[in-house]
């Protein structure tokens, strides 16, 4: 989210100056030596696009993850689908294979790996389909090859046929014999198992599965859904607490930790969602365009996540390639073009399965497409009326036999007034942190920004419906009983090799730490002397930075770039602009950080003025009131960037 919060400053000739040399030098060579170099050779991560991996990367060794557990033995009942008896034989045009009468579902096989073997790309799984009357799954060995630079298989057990095969799963190891476990964390057959790569691709050489004759273990009494709802992580993968500085993210190595333990409580009725603004926010994430975050979550086993208004920042081929990285759909009901077209990247609903109970999950985003740079949108907006859009695609769900309903939706303050016929409402956007019941009985809930939080919300199963009976939350004060799950820690470790040379550049020292109002202070003065230097031929007499786009503060010690891209996260362009001084006078005193050798008093209200925004704020809500005459892509992290790197205290 950002919104302009009323804070002026003005005439601050005395803070600082960066010098034209050095901002030219930087400008020459286009940013910093180590943000260019980057730029040119990132790929993106490609290799982990859903549906193709890279050759380049191919590794046909076995898996570097080694297996550390308890040894366990393998029933002699078995069926074994290797190259010579199952798998491979799969028709070209088939998603199924029968074995011993039962019918097995597999998605995701690429066949060009020639005979004797197939692999299983990402978001591929294979699941029964019926199940046996006499016998049940017990355990299983695999042996792959991972094809890409990591990844990984998880594999489980169900009562239920597996819909959802990233819910509750197990770390899958090669050659190992693995049994299945109940919500316990005991070995227990069950009538359904399951294989899902989560991340990666692989080359699936053989699959054993193995049986028993006994019972499963009988399901619960009770059946629960619990749904553990995020919002707003802005990127922020690395585990973060410092009170001196105000930053509190508990990072995605210890969130999946809550996350895989907590799902295992209730394998059959675990839910993830996220309410959106997943990606942009921090050099981790940004730095690769939101990789990092899209791999966690698929990982987790996130359901769908409503989109945001920051996941458009990058553009909307962005969020479609991002899309396809994904396993689980982005939703957003009233995202339109100017046809009335959603993208296809954007679907209104998903529908899942827990417990046997169909449950519908509705997307939506507010009205709040002034909160980014207009540009960014590329011709799409948020009609306005989306409860009503909302009210009726839960009306539909419910008639196609939806037990439950839930809304995910990147707003705070969802009215239900005119849409009270769902179940909970996720929110998200204003990083305000609430649980409340409205009039109609209908919780809402929305967390903290940055993954400082997880709500969860308990429902009980009963008489074609559910019920609320239990409402907590994960807080950066239980983040110290969080340990580092092992699989994220390897995916944000692999990401880490890949940007840390610019995260941890160390740009510059404090003893005492920046709040917001001096980084801002400090953004609007080596802009406008930045802008000076790219734009001699004008003259520039004020540069705005509207208040919410400074987004952190620093603390003491060495500054780093990361802390930098913390501080000002969006990759809005530098415009420089004009407009009289009645409408540049009216921007000075409406929530910017301004550096300016006028105060705004003096300005001639007919006269034409110079002056430096960012383009959200110029293409925005000041659009009409201005004339953008120049454009500059250099970002204010990288002009702040460079003036900590020329000695700025």
């Amino acid at each position: 989210m950002k919104k302009n919060l009323v804070f002026l400053s003005l005439a601050l000739s005395g803070l600082f100056v960066v010098s034209c040399a050095s901002s030219r030098s930087s400008l020459d060579s286009g940013g910093s030596s180590s943000a260019s170099a980057y730029a040119s050779s990132h790929d993106g991560g490609s290799s982990w696009t859903k549906g193709s991996y890279s050759v380049s990367s191919i590794d046909f060794s076995a898996s570097e993850d080694s297996y550390e557990g308890p040894v366990y033995s393998a029933p002699e009942d078995y069926v074994a689908l290797d190259g010579a008896d199952g798998l491979v034989k799969v028709d070209e045009d088939s998603s199924s294979l029968s074995k011993d009468g039962v019918t097995y579902l597999v998605s995701g096989i690429d066949r060009s790996m020639g005979a004797g073997y197939f692999a299983l790309r990402q978001g591929g799984y294979f699941t029964n389909e019926g199940s046996y009357s006499s016998k049940r799954y017990a355990g299983l060995k695999i042996s792959f090859s991972r094809l890409t630079d990591y990844g990984y298989l998880l594999y489980k057990g169900s009562r239920y046929e597996i819909t959802s095969p990233n819910n509750a799963a197990y770390h899958l190891y090669s050659d190992v014999y693995l049994p299945l476990f109940d919500e316990n964390g005991a070995a227990s057959p069950f009538d359904y198992v399951s294989i899902y790569a989560a991340v990666g691709s692989f080359r699936v050489d053989s699959l054993t599965l193995y049986f028993t004759n006994e019972e499963e273990n009988a399901a619960p009494s009770d059946k629960y859904l619990d749904f553990y709802t995020i919002n707003d992580t802005h990127g922020a993968a690395e585990y973060d607490i410092d009170s001196s500085s105000s930053t509190y993210q508990i990072g995605i190595t210890r969130l999946s930790d809550y996350y895989m333990s907590e799902a295992k409580k209730n394998p059959d009725g675990s839910v993830i969602l996220s309410s959106g603004d997943m990606w942009q926010g921090s050099a981790d994430s940004n730095l690769t365009k939101g990789a990092v975050m899209v791999n966690w979550m698929n990982l987790v086993g996130f359901e769908s996540m409503a989109i945001g208004n920051h996941e458009f920042d990058w553009g909307v081929d962005q969020i479609a390639e991002n899309n396809q990285l994904a396993n689980f759909p982005f939703l957003g009901i009233n995202i339109k073009d100017p046809s009335g077209n959603r993208p296809s990247w954007a679907l209104p609903s998903k529908i899942i399965y827990r417990q046997g109970v169909k449950i519908g999950i509705v997307g939506a985003i507010g009205n709040i497409a002034s909160s980014i740079a207009t540009s960014s949108l590329g011709g799409y907006s948020f009609d306005y009326d989306y409860p009503s859009e909302v009210s009726a695609e839960a009306t539909r769900l419910r008639a196609e036999g939806c037990q439950a309903v839930v809304v995910s939706v990147h707003n705070g303050g969802f009215d239900t007034t005119n849409c009270h016929n769902v179940d909970a409402v996720f929110e998200g956007h204003t990083h305000q942190n609430h649980y409340e019941v409205d009039s109609y009985g209908i919780p809402h809930v929305q967390t903290y920004a940055n993954g400082s939080m997880v709500h969860h919300l308990r429902f009980v199963l009963a008489n074609g419906g559910v019920s609320l009976v239990k409402h907590d939350a994960l807080t950066t004060y239980d983040a110290g009983s969080l340990k580092e799950e092992p699989m994220t820690a390897e995916i944000y470790r692999y990401y880490l090799s890949r940007t840390s040379a610019i995260k941890n550049e160390v740009v510059g020292h404090t003893d005492s730490g920046y709040g917001k109002d001096e980084m801002g202070a400090i953004g609007a003065s080596s802009l406008l002397s930045y802008m000076r230097c790219r734009f001699p031929d004008y003259t520039i007499v004020a540069a705005l930075i509207n208040s919410g786009g400074v987004r952190q503060t620093i603390g003491a010690g060495d500054i780093t770039f990361g802390d930098i891209y913390g501080v000002f996260p969006f990759d809005n362009e530098n415009h420089l602009c004009s407009a009289t001084g009645r409408s540049l006078r009216n921007m000075m005193s409406s929530g910017f950080y301004v550096r300016s050798d006028l105060y705004s008093s003096s300005l001639d209200p007919t006269a034409i003025y110079y002056f430096v925004t960012l383009s959200y704020s110029s293409e925005g809500a000041y659009a009409d009131s201005l004339t953008i005459e120049e454009r500059d892509t250099y970002f204010i992290r990288n002009v702040v960037a460079d003036y900590f790197r020329n000695g700025g205290q």
